[in-house]
């Protein structure tokens, strides 16, 4: 059941990892529910869709939305957004959009870590009995690595990974020994040191799914946070920091 004592109307995005997604025009989707102590009550979602990644596509989805519902921003009791790790712009945008919304509605935010999302959405479509292992942000042999136990998709609140962090796959496959891991849910970019590890070990593989309604869902079990407090979970320096840190030392 919802952590919640009464109805919201909450507006959840996600956005995190567009190319996650099987249409290469669709960089997400957003959703619109009422979140209470009977449960979650969607009323309608909408894809977005971008022509291109330099696309601004979040915002007019969004309005779309919110004018096919009825729905005027400031009736907005809370914005949930699925906030890393994922891409930078991507993940920023979201995160971004979520608190300009929230300040003119006068809505809280409530940040969800992407891993969780993946997992529900996983859980929902696959029944799976033991841990699950979900890795995302691979960057040359490490990723952000997170260990689910099982847990229905839509219960909470669920407890934390009892594996988290970015990793290589040695220092995964050291931790991973106090788990009972059999699914490991892999993109196109995780390092193939980790598909080895699945294979060794007779771990399925599977590919990351997302879904704005398991952001909705997950909204019920974790704290709303003022605006101003809300931030993008970055599982690693952004690159654009490092090249600028190292540019800065260079020159100075």
């Amino acid at each position: 059941m919802p952590q919640v004592d009464s109805d919201k109307l909450t507006l959840a995005i996600e956005m995190s990892n567009p190319a996650m997604w099987a249409d290469p025009l669709i960089a997400g989707e957003v959703i619109v529910g009422r979140v209470g102590p009977d449960g979650v009550a969607p009323l309608g979602a909408d894809p977005i869709t971008q022509q291109s990644p330099r696309d601004d596509a979040l915002a007019p989805t969004i309005d779309r939305l919110l004018r096919r519902l009825d729905i005027e921003p400031k009736q907005l009791d809370c914005i949930a957004v699925s906030a890393g790790p994922g891409g930078f712009t991507s993940v920023r945008i979201a995160v971004t959009t979520a608190k300009v919304i929230a300040e003119a509605a006068g809505a809280r935010v409530v940040i969800v870590p992407t891993g969780e999302i993946v997992a529900r959405t996983i859980r929902r479509a696959r029944d799976i009995p033991g841990d699950l292992a979900v890795t995302l942000a691979g960057k040359r042999d490490s990723a952000w690595c997170a260990v689910y136990g099982p847990c229905r998709w839509d219960a909470g609140p669920w407890s934390a990974p009892a594996i988290a962090g970015v990793m290589e796959v040695e220092q995964f496959a050291a931790a991973a020994k106090s788990a009972r891991i059999t699914t490991l849910v892999a993109d196109a970019h995780v390092p193939g040191g980790f598909l080895d590890w699945a294979r060794r070990h007779s771990v399925d593989v599977m590919q990351p799914g997302l879904g704005a309604e398991a952001v909705l869902v997950a909204s019920c079990f974790h704290e709303a946070v003022d605006p101003v407090d809300a931030a993008p979970i970055y599982p690693r320096e952004p690159e654009a920091v490092t090249k600028w840190r190292d540019l800065s030392g260079a020159s100075g």
